[in-house]
């Protein structure tokens, strides 16, 4: 089984999260506001009842050797994506999608390497 240190929690105060999404509503396209603060807050888990009769089974938690399949196909993405975008897929290609929101000139090139660079980095450390 894998050994994975325990994730690391902030903790951030109801009443901040519901100011937060509040200030969210006065802002074109904000990730959190009132509705989805409210969404994130009650129901948004169902019974398991539809899903047993489905199966004809209770759910089973995914097993240590399937986790493990899935980490590897999930790094084969990351790792792909990076060597993609290294230089396998065009790079002038690379360079005319930056342009399109605005990245050019050498903050292009450093923009399009670091990318890549933290691609392959994900997909090692997945």
């Amino acid at each position: 089984m894998l050994e994975l240190r325990p994730g690391k929690f902030i903790y951030i105060p109801l009443a901040m999260v519901a100011l937060a999404a509040k200030i969210g509503a006065l802002i074109s396209h904000a990730l959190l506001d009132p509705a989805t603060w409210q969404m994130l807050r009650c129901c948004n888990t169902s019974a398991s009842d539809n899903t047993m009769k489905l199966l004809k089974r209770k759910p089973r938690a995914v097993m240590s050797w399937q986790m493990i399949i899935l980490r590897c196909s999930l790094a084969a993405v990351w790792l792909k994506a990076g060597i993609v975008s290294a230089g396998i897929y065009s790079v002038d290609k690379n360079y005319a999608l930056l342009e399109r929101t605005g990245i050019t000139g050498r903050l292009a090139t450093w923009t399009l390497y670091s990318v890549a660079i933290v691609d392959i980095y994900s997909g090692l450390a997945t």
